[in-house]
């Protein structure tokens, strides 16, 4: 999984700005504990709509963002490449 600070860099590079609450919120789940946290707020919809409600059209597209990059950070050539990228 991405670090929160892996998704502000990306966010940072693609959106000009930062939202972690969208982030700190979208991985809520996990940081309670829950197995499979993924399995929560993590599908397009909800995503969206959490990024919506906290910051308007920019804060969807955060939450858009973090779910792809976590999608794509399962890949771990992938997650390396990006690591790299925005160190």
């Amino acid at each position: 999984m991405p670090s929160h600070n892996l998704h502000r860099k990306v966010e940072q590079a693609i959106l000009g700005e930062t939202f972690s609450d969208v982030h700190r919120l979208l991985d809520l789940p996990g940081l309670m504990g829950v197995k499979h946290h993924r399995r929560f707020l993590h599908d397009p919809l909800s995503a969206f709509m959490v990024g919506y409600a906290l910051h308007g059209e920019k804060g969807a597209m955060s939450g858009l963002l973090h779910i792809t990059l976590d999608k794509v950070c399962n890949d771990r050539k992938a997650r390396k490449l990006i690591e790299a990228t925005f160190k």
